[in-house]
């Protein structure tokens, strides 16, 4: 894959992300005074920072010399984001961001080191169930955020 094209296309997506992330921000109404700094100044310049770094970006890897990229184990990375598809599905559907999280975790973790042993199996399942339960402890007790 080519460095410039591939540079080109994430930035154009990250310009996406940006304009949509800045859209989104400017909803954000403050009720008291307008004259202020309100909620949607700090994200509408973090998007308008990553707008002009993106164009930055884009404009540098049009005047850099060209060079080939090799992508190894792309059926991985494949794997990886189709998994991540099916997670954000599911949790958007269903709103089982616990369990979503756990099943991906410990399925990317057998996709990346499949060994099948019952020590391996059991590592991998106190691994995924710490996380999950740290997550769980951090961002839903503690800080009270439901996902």
């Amino acid at each position: 894959m080519s460095y410039n094209k591939a540079t080109l296309v994430v930035m154009a997506l990250l310009l996406v992300l940006a304009a949509a992330y800045g859209w989104e921000a400017t909803s954000f109404h403050d009720m008291r005074n307008r004259n202020s700094v309100g909620p949607s100044y700090f994200p509408v310049a973090l998007a308008v920072i990553l707008a002009l770094l993106c164009i930055v970006s884009a404009v540098q890897s049009l005047v850099r010399a060209d060079t080939r990229v090799e992508l190894p184990n792309m059926p991985l990375i494949a794997a990886t984001v189709a998994l991540t598809g099916v997670f954000l599905i599911v949790w958007a559907m269903l709103g089982a961001f616990y369990l979503g999280g756990f099943i991906l975790m410990l399925s990317l973790i057998f996709l990346y080191d499949p060994v099948f042993t019952p020590r391996a199996i059991l590592r991998n399942l106190a691994v995924a169930i710490s996380v999950i339960l740290f997550t769980y402890l951090l961002f839903g007790l503690l800080i009270q955020i439901r996902f």
